[in-house]
């Protein structure tokens, strides 16, 4: 009887956790919009205008991941799951200006580098391109583009909203240089961007939280594109998948751009003829700041 007892407890403990949760910035207390919730890394919702989403639809849900490009990042077991989730803010490390007592002091304003492919918008279309399904793209940035004693403070991505108005979910890696061959090497830095789905901005910043120094042959900047599938199944499709502005390339720049089937059985690095010949790359970038 007591054994009965305690299997009905946690039966109930387990169909009892909260069916509705709360998502609020945990210094004011304020309902956040539009935070993507992953649940057990495959099912995407999104907080509605009262921070709020509700599980009633999904069973066998193991863990969450609470995720917007202004706040840090959390992830639960269900277990350990309230119904109100707090998410801190991103720090402002550029605020030009710290008050003490009635004074005001200036703060020297940090140097910012922002480090781009583009020579001048392309003379033909739209001047922004959907990177193909099932494939992950990389943009090489060569070292004489970076300088050394600055570290990486944001990824960038450019679109011209012409094509798409708003952002859908995608991967994005920094990647270093294999000396030997030039292609990417190994992953120093790796986050899934889930930006605001109201948000119609021609510039995406994905802030590098980890401290990166830049390598000194230089480095990638990749973007791992999800199945069509999976924009289709989480009702992010009508926003279409990523485009991306592409940039004309300087002369001689060093600028290149890879791509990879990951379909294929034995999936290489293969470089597109536009990039062979120096003409164009896709518009991924970096911004970096005094240390």
């Amino acid at each position: 009887m007591k054994l009965a007892f305690c299997y009905l407890i946690f039966l109930l403990t387990v169909f009892s956790y909260a069916q509705k949760i709360t998502v609020l910035d945990s210094l004011s207390h304020k309902s956040i919009e539009d935070v993507y919730v992953v649940l057990n890394d495959s099912i995407v919702l999104t907080t509605n205008d009262l921070g709020v989403i509700s599980l009633n639809k999904y069973k066998n849900i193991s863990k969450l991941k609470f995720t917007h490009l202004n706040y840090h990042t959390k992830e639960y077991k269900i277990n350990n799951l309230n119904d109100t989730v707090f998410l801190k803010q991103k720090e402002n490390t550029l605020e030009n200006i710290v008050i003490e007592g009635n004074k005001r002091k200036k703060r020297k304003q940090k140097k910012i580098t922002y480090v781009h492919p583009i020579k001048g918008f392309l003379p033909y279309g739209s001047g922004e391109v959907r990177p193909l399904q099932n494939y992950i793209h990389a943009v090489y940035i060569p070292a004489k583009y970076i300088d050394s004693s600055l570290k990486i403070k944001n990824i960038v991505f450019k679109r011209t909203l012409k094509k798409s108005k708003t952002w859908p979910p995608f991967t994005v890696l920094l990647m270093t240089v294999d000396s030997t061959t030039n292609l990417p090497y190994q992953i120093i830095y790796k986050d899934s961007v889930f930006p605001d789905n109201k948000e119609q901005y021609k510039t995406l910043k994905v802030p590098v939280l980890d401290d990166i120094k830049t390598p000194k042959n230089g480095l990638y900047v990749v973007v791992d594109i999800y199945k069509k599938e999976y924009y289709l199944k989480n009702d992010l499709y009508n926003n279409t998948i990523p485009f991306f502005k592409v940039a004309r390339l300087k002369k001689h720049s060093g600028f290149r751009q890879f791509y990879i089937d990951k379909r294929r059985l034995k999936p290489t690095w293969i470089e597109p003829l536009y990039s062979q010949e120096g003409i164009q790359t896709f518009n991924f970038g970096i911004e970096l700041i005094e240390d």
